[in-house]
Formats: structure tokens, sequence, C-alpha cells
């Protein structure tokens, strides 16, 4: 127990003496709730672009989970959701928060209103409220 309190009330680089300071990446605090709503799901910074599924999408943003490296926390990126036939695709601009195994969390940045609109479409569709 006092090795666990010691790792959670050291600064980060006192832990280690010596060694170089790590930065720890946190999922920042939400102010959406997220659903479990799968729709495939593109990110592209640059000329690169990583394809995977949400494995959870709110108004704020989406964990897209691909079998990709994915891009660096602070990347800005463009999102596009493509539901399925009865759902137009939905393009904004985002930017990654943070990396998990297996995928990365984005926040949107630049969600329009119709936007919105048709990703509570999406969460009906799906059964959920939001």
């Amino acid at each position: 127990m006092d090795a666990i309190k010691k790792l959670l009330f050291t600064p980060i680089g006192e832990l280690g003496r010596g060694a170089p300071p790590v930065a720890v990446a946190r999922r920042p605090e939400r102010h959406f709730p997220r659903y479990r709503v799968p729709v495939p799901v593109t990110a592209r910074a640059g000329r690169r672009e990583v394809a995977g599924t949400t494995a959870t999408l709110g108004m704020g943003g989406l964990f897209l989970a691909c079998r990709e490296a994915p891009f660096p926390t602070n990347t800005p990126v463009t999102v596009t959701l493509v539901p399925d036939r009865r759902h137009p695709g939905i393009t904004t601009h985002g930017q990654v928060i943070y990396l998990e195994d297996g995928g990365m969390g984005i926040r949107f940045t630049g969600l329009s209103p119709d936007d919105a609109r048709r990703i509570k479409a999406l969460f009906r569709s799906a059964g959920a409220r939001g």
C-alpha cells in the first residue's frame, strides 16, 4: 500500500531519481455521455488515414478502435463516420486526446449543429438516448 501511495503522490520527475520524467496520459474528464454505437469511421491527418469502428460515440467525441497504429496525442484529424445507407456520412474535425491499446480517443472540435443532429439520430437508431 505504501508503494501505491508513493506512486500516486510523488511528482513524476522525482520517481526513479535521475531518470527522465515520464509523461502520463490520462483519459480526460467527459462532458457528454458516450454510447456503444458501432459505426465505421476513418480519421485522417495529412496523407495518412486510420480506419476502424467506434467503440463508443458521444456528442463530444469517440473512441476509434483500430488495428493500425493510432496517431499521436494532440494530432488534429478529420473524422468521417459512415453509419449505413440510411444515414449520410458525417465528416467533422477533431483532435486525438488519448491513446489506449487498440485505439485512440478523439474529441470533436468542429461539430456543426447538423452533424450533432445526425449523431443523435444514430443514438436513436441504435436504441441509445443522447
